[in-house]
């Protein structure tokens, strides 16, 4: 699948992503979910693959965005994010496996936005990367 540019992010603890429901490749959230947002560098990228391994399909996620914040993530992270098209996905969900995120930052002489903390969050699941219902 090709990149997709990611305008907006929030994140949660997966303990706290509340009620869920999914009907195929789309999910419900029950309100009353505290999320927060992200202040970042727009635009972000999401990548989603797909591979088979031992005869089942897994489907992989890569979000990639620079923190103008720095934020301290739960252990068990949950994201929401928003694309340029407005369609909103979750990446994670309330079970294992969780998303998992890493960290980079680039150390330089000028003044430049590369001095800003970049997280790679990925995440792997036999389920599809779920579009969020409205």
């Amino acid at each position: 699948m090709k990149n997709k540019k990611v305008v907006e992010v929030w994140f949660n603890d997966a303990k706290d992503l509340g009620d869920v429901y999914r009907i195929g490749d789309v999910i419900t959230m029950m309100p009353g979910t505290n999320w927060t947002k992200i202040a970042m560098e727009v635009p972000g990228d999401l990548e989603i693959s797909s591979k088979i391994e031992d005869k089942v399909e897994i489907f992989t996620a890569k979000l990639t965005f620079r923190e103008t914040c720095r934020y301290d993530y739960p252990p068990t992270p949950v994201f929401t994010v928003r694309l340029a098209d407005g369609t909103l996905m979750l990446i994670g969900s309330s079970e294992r496996p969780f998303p998992v995120v890493a960290e980079s930052q680039a150390f330089s002489s000028s003044n430049s936005n590369s001095q800003l903390r970049e997280l790679t969050v990925t995440y792997s699941d036999r389920l599809r990367i779920p579009l969020i219902a409205d």
